[in-house]
């Protein structure tokens, strides 16, 4: 199992025909053409939000958010391959931190692109926010999962559900841990 972005590049098919053992074992998939806005920190990788759900008494809801960004020619946008990520408010949808890297490296702009992160609205926050709450509650034996979701132009996608979803990353955006949250809530449905 590859995590952390390993094993994952980007091959251009121009239409001619595969020969040998390049591709054996391999998973080929289209890829994703995200939001024109999403494209302007970098065009070189899908720029993809980690949306971090918990689930209790089978009611879901998301309890913190960030946007990864790639800030090289690398196809992936994930710390540990030198992307970065920043905090994503998660009841309107914007940036309101500076960006950090897998090096706590703070980062006011994407080195890559120069565009300004703080105040960056994602685009169709609330679809996102809804798709992984009901993919949450789907599945509600895993009590936190991390989902990853690009955004399209025609609204977003989710590409995965990792249980073990690296809170790490994001907390480490704005520096505040999330447990003071879902610790509430469970107060709240045991009627504490």
């Amino acid at each position: 199992m590859w995590a952390g972005g390993g094993g994952v590049y980007k091959y251009y098919y121009k239409g001619e025909k595969i020969e040998g053992t390049e591709f054996s074992g391999c998973l080929l998939e289209e890829c994703i053409r995200q939001h024109k806005l999403l494209q302007e920190f970098n065009s070189n990788v899908v720029n993809t939000l980690r949306i971090g759900t918990f689930c209790i008494g089978g009611k879901a809801e998301v309890f913190a958010a960030g946007l990864r960004m790639g800030v090289s020619e690398e196809c992936v946008d994930n710390l540990c391959a030198g992307g970065i990520c920043a905090n994503v408010q998660i009841f309107h949808g914007i940036i309101d931190s500076s960006g950090i890297n897998g090096e706590l490296h703070r980062f006011e702009v994407n080195p890559y692109s120069g565009k300004k992160l703080q105040g960056f609205q994602v685009p169709y926050w609330n679809e996102a926010k809804e798709m992984v709450v009901k993919s949450a509650q789907r599945l509600s034996e895993n009590n936190i999962v991390g989902w990853d979701v690009a955004i399209t132009e025609q609204g977003p996608v989710l590409l995965e559900g990792n249980p073990d979803q690296g809170t790490g990353v994001i907390q480490m955006c704005d520096g505040k841990g999330k447990y003071p949250r879902i610790q509430r809530r469970i107060k709240e449905n045991r009627g504490v």
